[in-house]
């Protein structure tokens, strides 16, 4: 995949969604994990519903209404997995101008419980194009 500076960032970041165990790197809540071309990368492991709400509410305080959320979610906890919160997750992720899905392993249909956000969602088990999508969309 070919991508500019930024992109491959972004692309680097993502792929280590892929690590056998996320709980092999220690993350503090909405971590700046870097910035390039303007385009700034935070992780944050919000599980919940009410989490990522919250969490996106901050981002968008800290951007003081400049700039756009762009969501990527990996349900990875178990509930998430599950879908146990599902039916909360458009609501939560409302406030984003577009969220992207990792579907991979998921019980569940992403597409239909994001269906409410309309086009400002995306959903997808493949990896690569889930990099390109949000590279495209940033």
């Amino acid at each position: 995949m070919v991508v500019d500076s930024a992109g491959q960032y972004v692309a680097e970041f993502l792929a280590a969604i892929e690590a056998p165990d996320p709980r092999t790197v220690a993350i503090q809540l909405r971590e700046l994990r870097g910035e390039v071309g303007g385009v700034r990368v935070y992780d944050d492991f919000a599980h919940h519903p009410t989490a990522i709400e919250v969490t996106i509410a901050a981002l968008r305080e800290r951007l003081h209404g400049e700039g756009r959320v762009l969501a990527v979610l990996e349900p990875r906890s178990n509930t998430m997995k599950l879908g146990v919160m599902k039916d909360r997750l458009a609501v939560s992720l409302s406030e984003a101008e577009k969220t992207f899905c990792y579907t991979q392993g998921l019980s569940w249909d992403a597409r239909h419980a994001l269906a409410p956000l309309g086009e400002r969602a995306w959903c997808g088990d493949n990896l690569t194009e889930l990099v390109q999508a949000i590279i495209q969309e940033a």
